[in-house]
């Protein structure tokens, strides 16, 4: 890729104002009352249907989990101001949804999908993807791929240089605090899992590409198994994986943010749901 001197101009400064940008916002956390700005998403929606199998739209268990999430992050935090993509059967362009993180400052987002892979029934369990800098090259690739099947025309990737490398850089600066997020959710986690053990992976999805704030998304399992698919398509399995993801970013929370004050649950609570 050719870089003329112009760009490579325009690019530190870019680094310079994100690198600005993210001591800003973690700065601002202990000056407002333990106040911590989280972003909910609930995948696909309206004409966007996501996965679907034996009848259940993949859209219509998001918006369940991440409501139930909302709602245990509410009863465990007393100064949480939570934000949704969506609250009702909408469709919301993927820049869209990433740009809601960006706009309100947010100090996290979750993205809440499901997998689905009729072809290898046998695959199964959470799986918790943040975006590395190490894999950038083939992510901007794998995000046009990965991601077609649920992005419309008019979303494709902006190829522009210059974008590129401020999304690297804004990737790389929050990397760490990514990944912390999801080691805590998956560690929350493990126990709902047998055989389907959560894990932590890398991926190029658009709402990751595109968000500056530490970001994952989560697929919550795999419709086309027999075991998961029992789990999603069960109230009780919703509210079980919502409260154990919530006990995660409250645990992510407090080990990020000390000031936040807790209301139902203590401390060690959430800790002990992680450890």
């Amino acid at each position: 890729m050719t870089i003329n001197a112009n760009l490579i101009r325009r690019c530190i400064i870019v680094v310079v104002l994100v690198h600005g940008f993210g001591a800003w916002t973690f700065g601002q956390v202990h000056t407002t009352a333990g106040t911590y700005r989280v972003v909910l998403d609930a995948g696909h929606g309206g004409r966007d249907p996501g996965a679907v199998w034996r009848g259940v739209h993949e859209k219509d268990i998001n918006l369940d989990v991440v409501r139930r999430i909302g709602r245990h992050l509410q009863d465990k935090l007393s100064a949480v101001q939570i934000t949704y993509t969506r609250l009702d059967d909408r469709y919301i362009g993927l820049r869209e949804r990433s740009q809601l993180a960006n706009s309100h400052q947010a100090h996290l987002f979750v993205s809440v999908h499901c997998n689905n892979f009729p072809r290898k029934p046998h695959r199964r369990g959470m799986e918790v993807y943040v975006l590395g800098v190490d894999q950038m090259d083939a992510q901007h690739e794998i995000v046009q791929r990965e991601n077609r099947e649920f992005s419309m025309k008019d979303e494709a990737m902006a190829d522009d240089e210059e974008f590129y490398i401020l999304s690297t850089a804004v990737v790389q600066h929050n990397l760490e605090r990514s990944l912390d997020l999801a080691s805590c959710i998956v560690r929350s986690c493990a126990a709902l899992r047998g055989e389907g053990h959560p894990r932590v992976l890398q991926a190029g999805f658009i709402v990751l590409y595109r968000t500056t704030v530490p970001a994952v998304l989560i697929e919550l399992g795999y419709l086309s198994n027999e075991a998961d698919f029992a789990i999603l398509n069960s109230e009780t399995g919703r509210e079980a994986l919502a409260e154990k993801i919530a006990e995660g970013i409250v645990y992510y929370l407090q080990k990020n943010v000390a000031t936040i004050p807790l209301t139902h649950s203590d401390a060690s609570s959430s800790r002990q749901a992680v450890e």
